[in-house]
């Protein structure tokens, strides 16, 4: 082949290779094109499929919030119209011995409940997570039921398991030769019994806390082996930081729970139709039970429109002191 026809067919490749990329350009173009047409119609289809949702959450959710920012500041009893009284209801309520009494109250079964809970849903978390325990999945079942039994029904069973003269636990505790309490009239056990009640239903939890376990890297956890940790040291040293992400958000969902406990104690402590007595001393007197009899016993919505954003303020102040303080933590777990 002659040194002309070399030439001429190295000059066809190199045009062809042209055309080729120009082709190519070409169609990314109109690739790139298309989008920007079908972006405008996503954009539609995206906020019709989204639509049903954010007019719930207008209606259901913001447009409340400031309607009772604005009641917060009224006198406003459902049957006449609200009346301008200022910063009047905020001023009653820091003045008023039973919300203190209610704030006590919630700060005991949160502050005590909520880390025993999650202490105790991580034990269980642990034993179904290991290998050599017996039917696991039966176990976890077991585990998670209580936490789908309904709040009414829940307080009506411990209701009855609690009774100081037939119920089951004192029934038990009087065979084993042990002081049975009167759980629901002393008032010296009637927050721990609203708490025994929480640690039954630690199901959800605990199958969170069962997902991060098996996401534990387990060449961590056998090179900890290797270096001659045990067990209790591979879970302090591997273990708990591994799942410390989990832990955070678990107490902060905890936390948010526990300042608005309401069922249980108010199904505990009711004396009559649409009344709770707050228990034994107003032991049962939670924070979102005396905002309820406030608003639907006593007709107060203003009163308890400035209840309900002190609350808000209170979780908002201590979910950012929580996640200011997880910040270590979750930059350890990182790494």
């Amino acid at each position: 082949m002659s040194d002309a026809q070399i030439s001429a067919g190295a000059a066809h490749n190199t045009q062809a290779q042209r055309n080729i990329s120009v082709i190519t350009r070409r169609g990314r173009r109109g690739k790139a094109g298309k989008p920007k047409r079908g972006s405008k119609n996503e954009r539609r289809y995206g906020l019709g499929f989204a639509m049903p949702f954010l007019i719930g959450l207008v209606l259901f959710t913001i447009g409340p919030m400031i309607a009772s920012l604005y009641y917060s500041f009224t006198d406003f009893n459902i049957m006449t119209a609200p009346k301008w009284v200022g910063m009047h209801n905020y001023q009653s309520v820091f003045a008023d011995p039973r919300f203190y009494k209610s704030l006590e109250n919630t700060a005991y079964l949160t502050f005590i409940g909520v880390p025993l809970g999650l202490a105790f849903a991580l034990g269980v978390a642990l034993i179904l997570n290991l290998k050599e325990a017996p039917a696991r999945g039966l176990a976890r079942a077991l585990s998670y039921i209580p936490a789908i039994i309904p709040s009414a029904v829940v307080a009506y069973l411990w209701r009855w398991m609690f009774n100081g003269k037939y119920g089951l636990i004192n029934v038990v505790l009087t065979k084993l030769g042990i002081p049975a309490p009167n759980w629901l009239l002393d008032p010296a056990w009637t927050r721990p019994a609203v708490i025994l009640i929480s640690l039954w239903t630690v199901g959800g939890t605990t199958v969170i806390y069962l997902a991060a376990l098996r996401d534990v890297p387990r060449e961590l956890m056998e090179a900890a082996a290797l270096d001659g940790c045990g067990v209790l040291r591979r879970f302090r040293y591997v273990t708990l930081p591994a799942i410390a992400p989990v832990t955070v958000f678990q107490l902060i969902a905890g936390l948010l729970g526990g300042l608005q406990n309401f069922t249980i104690p108010y199904l505990l402590g009711s004396g009559g139709f649409n009344m709770s007595t707050g228990g034994p001393d107003e032991t049962w007197l939670t924070y979102a039970v005396y905002l309820y009899q406030n608003a639907f016993s006593y007709f107060k919505m203003g009163y308890a429109s400035a209840l309900a954003w002190i609350l808000f303020i209170i979780a908002l102040i201590l979910t950012a002191v929580i996640l200011r303080l997880s910040k270590g933590v979750d930059e350890d777990a990182a790494h």
